[in-house]
């Protein structure tokens, strides 16, 4: 992608590319700023030979069609504008990546990327339970790539790293591939039932991934704990994960082997790690790779949510811990390495999706709401998840009590779930400046876009 758009604009160096491939430069409808040295910005004599800042507002031609970016040496920003294969949606309207909106470079499934040794030979199970197993992904917004990563106990020994590029490739996204350097031969992979922290080639064994995993630098993933390949047991070891050659390197153990909910920090430059259904926390360090000893909350009584899911409130600095029975917010000090509860949450009105395990969301700054969605579909019981959104106002857990829930239904394609999916985790990209979250439900299902409403 960044060769074809550097010989659209042979003036536009990469790196400023890389930093800016979301949303891309296709049927451009909104704004378009360009800042620095902009010559020859556009053959329509928009702004012809124009050295500084250029601002052009409202419809902007197609800039794939012709040179109008040709000569631009400072930094291109495109803010606002979805790229082809997501635009036109309405609110709350869903759209499959698939028919017209198929990837042309990658795969259309996440099933499509899995090597066939892979999806025949597997020990235990079948890689399509990456998904349906207690496992999520990440997004790492830096180069636009959505991260699946799970399997483990008797679900699957599948150990690779397989992404979803959300970048615009020619109108339609780049699609799913496999980083071939994170996954292991079948030969490589024992079948004992034992705690298989590795496999004999020395990469990371599978694992049930829950909201274990996290960025912690441009291309770099952070994994810990989780439910071992092919026993069940949790994990004692933590990873980090070059997602661009698929070298993994093991990090200080963690306090204990146990499922975990993570977020990550990038001014403190550590990681705040839960502990599932217990009153217990620890705190990662990053640059010195170190832990800190295992803390307790205040009230052990108040413990994290079961299969639950941590979302940062930017805005405030405070934790959501959603899921299942529970849910709590929590104060963060990360100078001081200790958090504070702050209370218990009691949902009202439309509760369905909160009271799921398993979820995927986020914050929203611009909207100052949380916006829920995914889940545990066990059953079918959590279909919910998948065929609505929901959104908490942040401002009323500032002081959690009684807080109230409004679920929207979704519109247009229907997304693909198996009865057996345990659970989402992050396994989404939200891309705040179209207010689009693309999103992968199933294996043999293409990933959704799905459309927010403008901010309140």
């Amino acid at each position: 992608m960044v060769a074809a758009i550097a010989r659209a604009y042979p003036g536009v160096q990469d790196a400023v590319l890389r930093s800016r491939l979301v949303p891309h430069f296709g049927a451009l409808t909104g704004a378009v700023t360009v800042t620095g040295n902009a010559g020859n910005y556009s053959v329509d004599q928009i702004a012809t030979g124009v050295t500084g800042s250029v601002s052009v507002t409202g419809v902007a031609p197609a800039l794939e069609t012709g040179p109008y970016l040709h000569a631009v040496t400072g930094t291109v920003t495109v803010t606002g504008i979805a790229p082809p294969y997501s635009s036109g949606l309405q609110a709350y309207e869903v759209r499959a990546l698939s028919g017209g909106y198929a990837p042309s470079v990658g795969e259309t499934t996440m099933w499509d990327a899995v090597p066939t040794a892979w999806q025949t030979g597997d020990p235990v199970g079948n890689p399509k339970r990456v998904i349906t197993a207690w496992s999520g992904g990440i997004y790492d917004q830096s180069t636009g790539m959505l991260w699946i990563h799970g399997g483990g106990h008797a679900d699957s020994a599948f150990n690779g790293w397989i992404a979803y590029d959300v970048r615009d490739d020619g109108g339609v996204p780049a699609g799913f591939s496999l980083l071939g350097a994170s996954l292991s031969d079948l030969a490589d992979v024992p079948v004992t039932v034992a705690n298989h922290e590795t496999y004999s080639d020395g990469l990371p064994g599978s694992i049930h991934s829950y909201d274990g995993m996290a960025i912690i630098a441009a291309g770099v993933a952070f994994r810990v704990g989780g439910s071992l390949y092919r026993s069940g047991n949790f994990s004692a070891k933590a990873w980090s994960v070059n997602l661009s050659t698929g070298a993994s390197t093991e990090l200080a153990a963690p306090p204990a082997p146990k499922r975990w909910s993570v977020v990550y920090d990038s001014t403190a430059n550590k990681v705040l790690g839960v502990y599932h259904n217990e009153a217990v926390y620890a705190f990662y360090d990053v640059s010195g790779n170190a832990w800190s000893s295992a803390k307790f909350f205040a009230n052990s009584s108040l413990v994290a949510p079961n299969d639950g899911l941590l979302i940062r409130d930017t805005t405030r600095g405070t934790l959501l811990a959603i899921g299942g029975t529970r849910s709590a917010m929590y104060s963060v000090d990360w100078g001081a390495e200790t958090v504070t509860q702050l209370g218990d949450i009691t949902w009202t009105g439309d509760t369905t999706i909160v009271g799921l395990d398993g979820l995927s969301g986020f914050y929203d700054s611009a909207d100052d709401a949380f916006w829920i969605f995914g889940g545990n579909n066990v059953s079918g019981s959590g279909a919910a998840g998948y065929v609505s959104v929901a959104r908490i106002d942040a401002a009323d857990l500032v002081t959690p009590a009684s807080v109230a829930v409004a679920e929207t239904s979704l519109t247009g394609d229907t997304m693909g779930i198996d009865a057996t999916t345990q659970g989402s985790w992050k396994r989404f990209a939200w891309m705040p400046d179209t207010r689009q979250i693309v999103f992968v439900s199933r294996a043999e299902s293409p990933a959704y876009v799905i459309q927010l409403p403008d901010a309140a």
